[in-house]
């Protein structure tokens, strides 16, 4: 994998990492705006598309299906 590709899943890996921390509801120090389930779904949806797993953000396949089913009723 080249180094920018790397970088980019590091970045999302990270922002995903910060709004577990923070918590839905609160507001975030790097966007500046309300963490939404939806934001956090996005941008794991954007993390896997781009090559990212599940086991580096401490996600199995169940709760991830259990989640992407919720967002879909959206």
């Amino acid at each position: 994998m080249e180094k920018t590709h790397q970088s980019i899943l590091n970045i999302y890996r990270f922002r995903l990492r910060h709004y577990s921390e923070i918590g839905i509801g609160n507001v975030s120090k790097i966007a500046n705006t309300t963490i939404t389930k939806q934001m956090i779904f996005t941008c794991l949806e954007r993390y896997l598309e781009l090559g990212g797993n599940l086991k580096d953000v401490k996600l199995d396949d169940t709760i991830y299906a259990e989640f992407k089913s919720e967002m879909s009723m959206l």
